[in-house]
C-alpha cells in the first residue's frame, strides 16, 4: 500500500462515516486527526491503553508516531503526528507511549 492510503486505513474503523478521523499535512508531514475515542473512558482510567494506538500506527505506517494532543489532557481530540524521516520496523517491540 501506498503511504496514502495506509494513512487512510485508520479512518475505516469508523465504518462508513469518515467525519471522526482526517488526515492533515502540516509541515511536510501528515497528522492523523481523530475526534472520537471508541476507549475513551476506559483510556482516563488507564492510559497506557493509548500506547497501543501509537505502536499500531507506527507498524501499519511505518514510520514513528508522536501523539501531539490528547483526549485525557482536554484537547478535545488526539492528534497523531507521523515522522517521515525516522522510519519505524514493524518488528520493533512493543513501547509504552513516553
Amino acid at each position: 500500500m501506498s503511504l496514502k492510503e495506509r494513512l487512510e486505513a485508520p479512518r475505516s474503523l469508523y465504518g462508513d462515516t469518515h467525519a471522526y478521523m482526517e488526515v492533515q499535512w502540516r509541515e511536510d508531514a501528515p497528522a492523523l486527526i481523530e475526534r472520537n475515542c471508541p476507549f475513551l473512558n476506559v483510556a482516563r482510567a488507564h492510559p497506557a491503553i493509548c500506547s497501543i494506538s501509537v505502536n499500531t500506527l507506527e507498524r501499519l505506517l511505518g514510520f514513528r508516531v508522536i501523539r501531539e494532543q490528547r483526549f485525557q489532557a482536554g484537547d478535545g481530540r488526539c492528534v497523531f503526528r507521523v515522522q517521515l524521516d525516522q522510519p519505524s520496523s514493524p518488528a520493533k517491540p512493543f513501547a509504552l507511549e513516553s
